[in-house]
């Protein structure tokens, strides 16, 4: 038979595990939530994540994009569309750079001026786009033919411009009799399947370093040995000396 004073203390005892069992239910139920928020917070922060980094990926990528598009902008406004040579426009501003690192550099510096001969006659003769083929076969062998260093642009219509860091007279003649006689070795296939081939002048000139202000007045000597050339019956080299 239990007693009344061990009932009570029963009772005490169930009391009190009673009251600890609320207790730790009570901080369970605040864990579980604190672990629920947590998670979600950290769900969030890993979405915001890779949110961002996706947009950042993207932003590198239309950054790429427009920078290549600006570099293709950049050299379809320095280059000839057709020849893919450089035009006019960067002939005369990379000139300059050029001419003061000769200048400073006290180095030798040469510029070559080519014109096909009769170019009218072959256009009138196989018409417009086998012309535009006869200047794309030029253009590839002064490519071919001229170094890294060279600059190989085209001057206008049938002209073409090439400068030639630390080169001399010599040669300078070097380049432009193999590029003339490549020239005239070469056979191109009209559409009926005929023989066509075509030749070129070549005036060239040294840059008077220590006295020329700019390009031009080499270019201006290169232009009279071409028409030296042409006048003396087309299909060769013609040096202008300076002075």
């Amino acid at each position: 038979i239990i007693t009344k004073s061990e009932m009570k203390v029963i009772k005490d005892k169930w009391l009190i595990e009673k009251h600890l069992y609320e207790d730790y239910k009570v901080n369970y139920l605040y864990i579980k939530y604190i672990l629920i928020v947590l998670f979600t917070i950290l769900t969030l922060i890993i979405y915001r994540y890779f949110i961002i980094k996706k947009v950042n990926n993207k932003l590198i990528e239309q950054s790429k994009e427009l920078s290549n598009i600006q570099k293709e902008l950049r050299l379809s406004a320095l280059t000839d569309y057709m020849t893919k040579l450089y035009n006019r426009r960067y002939f005369s501003e990379i000139s300059i750079h050029i001419l003061d690192l000769a200048k400073r550099d006290k180095t030798n510096l040469s510029v070559i001026m080519i014109d096909i001969d009769y170019f009218k006659k072959v256009n009138d003769t196989y018409g417009h786009k086998f012309g535009d083929t006869i200047l794309i076969n030029l253009s590839n062998i002064l490519q071919n033919l001229t170094r890294k260093s060279d600059i190989v642009c085209r001057w206008g219509g049938e002209e073409f411009m090439i400068i030639l860091p630390k080169t001399d007279e010599e040669g300078t003649f070097n380049i432009a009799e193999k590029i003339r006689l490549e020239v005239e070795n070469l056979i191109l296939k009209y559409e009926d399947n005929s023989d066509v081939r075509f030749t070129i002048s070549i005036g060239m000139s040294q840059v008077d370093i220590q006295n020329d202000m700019d390009i031009e007045a080499s270019i201006n000597r290169a232009d009279e040995a071409l028409y030296k050339a042409k006048e003396s019956g087309r299909n060769k080299v013609w040096i202008k000396k300076i002075g």
